[in-house]
């Protein structure tokens, strides 16, 4: 795949380069990526189009066998076709999670900083955002277990919201940490809903541990994932769900079905079928590119002062700012006027303030141009 080939996205439908993005500006915010996606899923879908007849589509085990087959053959997780649950999209999930488990009053637990839309989620739904912050030590995050427990023990409190590969800050939660968070849930009967969308981007040579190889993970978790961040396939609104136990995924698809989330279009389950089935090739491809993005932009942007948070998932950067004495506003505005945007940390909690989150998935070329507009800002 050539994923050096640049696509003007500012004349395109593209929610990262609308919304007041100047033609001479390249945002490095919003999660998708700016490569164009994977040949074989495009012709598929070009096949389909053949077909004139577009009306309501009905859900199909083929693309299940691929995805369960996909994670076996990539991660080891052994998944039952039939529990497999298809929703336009893992906010959807998140959303149907807290509907179908929590009542209005209850408290979603969250460990900022943290996606902003998950809150959102939370609050649309009248329920208590409650957040207990990531600690920070020896340049990594870790769950701060000792306030979680004391959260998890409040009866008010019925759900926990999990990202892991973390957005923004990048970290693969590793098989101890997960282990211990999923035996307090399971002893204070908090249900969690584990957002693992990121978990197909990761440096050669790591993979991601899903949550639902531990066995610890069985009866408490909800599994939510999509191929939208890796195939750059967000406009299809084609994700899943998953729960092992056959309860919580009853109730998790029909509370899809209630929110009108839970039935297919014409295009979303065939680019479920195509990544999953012949994907490989393609997302090793792509984790290569992205990690040799990940190493340029690393070493310029700390040649600059800035604290990268060390990651070897996703394809955000976590960015320490806070060895430049700006305010983020301001260095943030100084960044637009040279024709680069990032993300404002705050935007993901007040434990984001003084960082920046920054998306490298695009052509290197574009990268480059980006680094060196953000040096010629700092100089």
């Amino acid at each position: 795949m050539n994923f050096d080939k640049v696509y003007d996205r500012h004349h395109s439908d593209s929610a990262k380069y609308g919304y007041g993005v100047k033609e001479d500006q390249i945002p490095l915010t919003v999660a998708d990526t700016d490569f164009p996606t994977s040949d074989f899923i495009v012709k598929a879908m070009r096949n389909r189009l053949e077909h004139p007849l577009f009306g309501y589509v009905k859900d199909n085990e083929d693309w299940k066998k691929a995805l369960t087959n996909f994670y076996q053959r990539r991660f080891g997780l052994k998944m039952n076709p039939q529990n497999v649950i298809f929703a336009s999209g893992v906010l959807a999930s998140v959303t149907a999670f807290i509907r179908a488990f929590t009542l209005e009053g209850d408290g979603i637990i969250l460990c900022s900083p943290i996606y902003d839309c998950f809150s959102s989620c939370i609050t649309h739904c009248n329920r208590k955002v409650v957040d207990v912050p990531l600690l920070f030590e020896n340049g990594s995050f870790y769950f701060d277990f000792a306030n979680l427990e004391k959260e998890f023990k409040k009866k008010e409190n019925k759900g926990f919201i999990l990202c892991s590969p973390h957005n923004p800050v990048g970290k693969c939660f590793d098989k101890e940490e997960l282990t211990k968070l999923f035996r307090l849930a399971k002893e204070y009967d908090v249900l969690i809903l584990s957002d693992e969308i990121h978990g197909l981007i990761s440096s050669p040579g790591k993979k991601y541990l899903p949550s639902l190889c531990l066995e610890e993970s069985k009866e408490v978790v909800i599994m939510a994932s999509s191929i939208s961040k890796a195939f750059n396939t967000a406009g299809l609104q084609a994700a899943f769900a998953y729960a092992d136990n056959p309860i919580l995924k009853d109730r998790m698809e029909n509370q899809l079905g209630y929110d009108d989330c839970g039935e297919p279009n014409s295009f979303s389950l065939i680019a479920l079928q195509e990544a999953y089935k012949n994907g490989d090739s393609y997302l090793d491809e792509f984790n290569e590119y992205v990690y040799q993005n990940r190493l340029l932009a690393v070493k310029e942007l700390e040649s600059l002062d800035f604290k990268v948070i060390k990651s070897d998932f996703t394809y955000l950067l976590w960015l320490d700012a806070s060895s430049f004495n700006l305010e983020e506003e301001t260095l943030n505005e100084k960044l637009k006027e040279a024709g680069v945007i990032l993300v404002e940390g705050s935007k993901y909690g007040k434990t984001g303030k003084g960082y920046f989150r920054m998306n490298i998935a695009l052509p290197r070329s574009l990268l480059i141009e980006a680094l060196g507009r953000i040096k010629e800002t700092l100089k």
